[in-house]
């Protein structure tokens, strides 16, 4: 008899202690750390610019100082909306610009303006060479919207001091949206970069249509044959 009971019993041991081992890995697994997405990093890179103008349209050096950036705009996170217009505007998680916009479009806009041959120099303020023009502005949208339709847009307004006599050349708002092959942030990133293309495409412009219009004379006191800055 008590060699048959035990024989009864040990299949449901046996279950008992499959169970336990069971709640004891489910446990475990519980437990285990959850491993969260890795930050990505993003720059707004200056693709192949127009052939360089024949002459600057600006006699002299261009100094290129960083515009103004405040609110969310101003951080590194990548901005996006959905749901069209008047949707919030949130920031993207994981997602990061390389470095603060600000500092990002000054680079930027010192490469697209010397590839135009769009000063005799152009360099950054941080150079704190003497200066005949300034280059100045304000950074007004750098977000993603996700789609219908996936875009990216970039807005700035931006201005020319003539310094020799503090004149302001012109002032004026760009701003280009492009769109993006789909809602992810990787699609976005080139969207911005022909954004930005489009922008310094019309500042360029409106350089050479000044040049035109001020006539011979236009330029400053500090023209100087210098050396190319390679960025």
């Amino acid at each position: 008899m008590t060699g048959r009971w035990r024989r009864q019993r040990s299949p449901g041991r046996r279950l008992g202690v499959a169970l336990s081992v069971l709640v004891l890995a489910v446990t475990a697994a519980g437990c285990a750390p959850v491993e969260l997405p890795k930050d990505r990093y993003y720059r707004l890179e200056v693709g192949a610019s127009a052939p360089a103008a024949a002459a600057p349209s600006l006699a002299g050096v261009l100094e290129v100082a960083r515009p103004v950036a405040d609110g969310l705009v101003a951080g590194q996170a990548i901005l996006y909306t959905s749901g069209g217009p008047g949707a919030p505007l949130m920031e993207s998680d994981f997602h990061f610009w390389a470095s603060a916009p600000s500092v990002m479009l000054q680079e930027a806009l010192v490469r697209c303006l010397d590839d135009a041959a769009a000063a005799d120099m152009v360099v950054a303020d941080r150079m704190r060479l003497p200066a005949d023009y300034r280059l100045t502005g304000r950074l007004i949208r750098l977000e993603r919207a996700i789609g219908p339709p996936a875009e990216a847009t970039l807005a700035l307004q931006l201005g020319i001091h003539r310094l020799r006599d503090d004149r302001l050349l012109f002032w004026r708002r760009y701003a280009a949206t492009r769109a993006a092959a789909d809602d992810s942030v990787a699609a976005a990133a080139p969207a911005f970069n022909d954004a930005f293309a489009a922008v310094c495409h019309d500042l360029v412009a409106d350089l050479e249509r000044h040049a035109r219009t001020a006539g011979p004379g236009h330029g400053g006191s500090n023209r100087r044959a210098l050396a190319s800055v390679t960025w």
